[in-house]
């Protein structure tokens, strides 16, 4: 097929989109899991069905941004484990 009828993966737009919603601090940690989810699904598409979809630099950019949630809320979930009077000091500021 010719460029022309290839269309971006939706799977690889919402990865994407879940990616930055994670830098909201609502649902985060549930929009970096599914900006994983979606990325992986979105790249499997995109190797099946080449002829007609795109956006694996969406799909990665989904999945790197998820990654980085789901550490930083992994840290944070440690420390706060770790040093639970710290935090409490923190929290009361």
């Amino acid at each position: 097929m010719s460029p022309e009828n290839t269309r971006t993966s939706r799977l690889a737009i919402s990865s994407l989109i879940c990616g930055l919603l994670y830098f909201i601090p609502i649902f985060n940690v549930v929009f970096a899991v599914l900006a994983i989810v979606f990325g992986i699904s979105a790249l499997r598409a995109i190797s099946k069905y080449k002829d007609e979809l795109n956006g694996k630099g969406l799909a990665i950019a989904g999945i790197i941004l998820g990654a980085i949630g789901v550490i930083l809320v992994t840290i944070g979930l440690t420390i706060a484990l770790l040093f639970p009077e710290t935090m409490r000091n923190i929290m009361e500021r």
